[in-house]
C-alpha cells in the first residue's frame, strides 16, 4: 500500500513544482525580475510571464523573447528620440514527460507539425522546439501568440448578451473547414493526408490583432485544393472574405464586431486520414485510444464502439466540426445539453439524441443549422467533406447581398 502510495506521490511531484513555479514567477515578478524563469527554445530566449493553461501533463505559458542590452544600444534613434524595441510575446507549451511513452507523443507531434502537416493560415505553425534532459525529459513547443480560443470567445460573448451573428459564425466555422480541408488532402508539399482527431472548441485560436503574427501570412498553394472555384476566380477561402464584406456592409444599421482570425491547434491526437480495422483487437485499441485523445462530447459515435471491421476516416473531424458549430450558434455542445438533461452522454452520441434550444430559428438562418445536421449525421458515409461543407458555406443565400 505505502509503495502505491508513493508511486502516486511521485508521478505528481513535477506538476506540484511546475504550479509552485508558477506562483512563485506571479509573486516575484513585478519585483524581482532577475528570478523570473527564462529558457532558451533554439535560437530564441525567453522569459516566462504567466500561465495560460494547462492539462495533463503540459502546461502553457505567455513569455516574451528577451532583448540583449546589445540589440537595445544598437537601436538608432528616430528624430532624436530613442525607442526601445518591444519584446515579442509568444506562447510557449512545456511537456513534462517523465515517462518514455508521454516524451514518445511529445516527439510525435513535434514531427507532425514540422514535417507532416502542411502551411496553411488556418493551422498553427510550430515556430521553434527543444528537447531538454533535466531530472526528466523537458519538450518545449514555441508558438505564434493568439488572443483567445473559440471556447472562452463564445462564453464571454453570451455574458455580454451578445451572442454570436450569422456572419461571426459561419465565419469561424468556414476557417476551421478550411484547416480540416487542408489536412485532409494530400498536395503539393503534403505527401500524407491527415484526421485532427480533437476538434473543439478549446483547440480554435482566435486573434483580431493586426498584423499578425508573421507565422500565419502564408499563401496555400491553389493547385493542392480541390475546393470549387466562383465567379470571381477566387477560391473558397478568398470568397468567404468576399461574401463577408459586403454582408457587413450591406448591414450597416447594425454594426458587426471585427471578424477574427481562427486557427486550429493541438496536433498531439492527429492520426492517418484512414485507419483500416481488421479485428477485434485493432478495434479496442482504436477505441482506447480515442477515450485517451479525443475529447468526449466532441466524440464521433464510431469512436465509442469500434466495429471489427471498418474504416475510420477523417468523418470523425466533419462530427466534431458539426457540434463545433452547434457550440459557436448555442454556447455548448448538443451532446453536453441532453446529459446536462439527466441522459447519458455516451447513448445520445451514438443514438444520435439531440435537439435545438427553444427559439433558435429566430436567431440563426435554416442554412446555418442545416449544416449542423448534416454534420451530425450517424453514418460517416452521410457526412459531408470538408471541401463539401465550404462550397455549402459558399452557396449560402443568407450570406449573399
Amino acid at each position: 500500500m505505502f509503495n502505491d502510495w508513493w508511486k502516486g506521490v511521485s508521478e505528481q511531484l513535477p506538476q506540484l513544482r511546475e504550479q509552485l513555479t508558477e506562483q512563485i514567477n506571479q509573486t516575484l515578478a513585478p519585483w524581482l525580475p532577475s528570478l523570473v524563469e527564462e529558457v532558451k527554445v533554439g535560437k530564441h530566449h525567453l522569459r516566462i510571464l504567466r500561465k495560460l493553461g494547462e492539462g495533463g501533463y503540459s502546461f502553457v505559458y505567455l513569455a516574451e523573447e528577451t532583448l540583449p542590452e546589445t540589440s537595445l544600444a544598437s537601436t538608432p534613434p528616430t528624430s532624436g528620440i530613442h525607442i526601445s524595441p518591444q519584446p515579442r510575446k509568444y506562447a510557449l507549451k512545456k511537456v513534462l514527460a517523465g515517462e518514455k511513452e508521454q516524451l514518445a507523443l511529445a516527439e510525435r507531434e513535434i514531427l507532425v507539425m514540422k514535417r507532416e502537416l502542411p502551411k496553411h493560415p488556418n493551422l498553427l505553425p510550430l515556430i521553434e522546439s527543444q528537447v531538454v534532459k533535466a531530472e526528466t525529459y523537458v519538450v518545449y513547443m514555441l508558438f505564434p501568440l493568439m488572443e483567445t480560443n473559440v471556447w472562452d470567445y463564445v462564453q464571454d460573448r453570451l455574458k455580454s448578451n451578445l451572442p454570436l451573428s450569422t456572419l461571426e459564425a459561419t465565419h469561424i466555422f468556414s476557417k476551421l473547414c478550411h484547416a480540416l480541408h487542408a489536412m485532409h488532402s494530400t498536395g503539393p508539399g503534403q505527401t500524407v493526408a491527415l484526421s485532427h482527431r480533437d476538434v473543439k472548441p478549446h483547440n480554435i485560436l482566435l486573434s483580431t490583432q493586426k498584423p499578425l503574427p508573421p507565422e500565419l501570412l502564408v499563401e496555400t498553394s491553389k493547385s493542392s485544393s480541390s475546393v470549387k472555384m466562383d465567379r470571381t476566380g477566387a477560391d473558397a477561402d478568398d470568397a468567404a472574405h468576399l461574401i463577408v464584406t459586403a454582408s457587413a456592409s450591406s448591414s450597416s444599421q447594425q454594426k458587426q464586431p471585427r471578424l477574427p482570425h481562427a486557427v486550429l491547434m493541438d496536433f498531439g491526437s492527429v492520426a492517418p486520414a484512414e485507419v483500416q480495422i481488421t479485428s477485434r483487437t485493432d478495434a479496442l485499441v482504436a477505441q482506447e485510444d480515442a477515450e485517451r485523445r479525443t475529447t468526449a462530447p466532441y466524440r464521433a459515435p464510431e469512436l465509442w464502439d469500434v466495429p471489427s471491421s471498418c474504416t475510420i476516416d477523417t468523418k470523425v473531424d466533419i462530427w466534431a466540426a458539426g457540434c463545433v458549430l452547434y457550440y459557436l450558434l448555442v454556447g455548448e455542445s448538443p451532446f453536453e445539453r441532453t446529459a446536462e438533461a439527466g441522459g447519458s452522454l455516451m447513448l445520445a452520441i451514438v443514438n444520435g439524441q439531440w435537439s435545438w434550444p427553444a427559439g433558435i430559428e429566430q436567431k440563426y438562418p435554416k442554412e446555418l443549422r442545416d449544416l449542423v445536421d448534416i454534420c451530425l449525421k450517424s453514418d460517416p458515409a452521410e457526412r459531408p467533406s470538408a471541401a463539401e461543407l465550404l462550397e455549402m458555406i459558399q452557396n449560402m443565400k443568407s450570406l449573399t447581398i
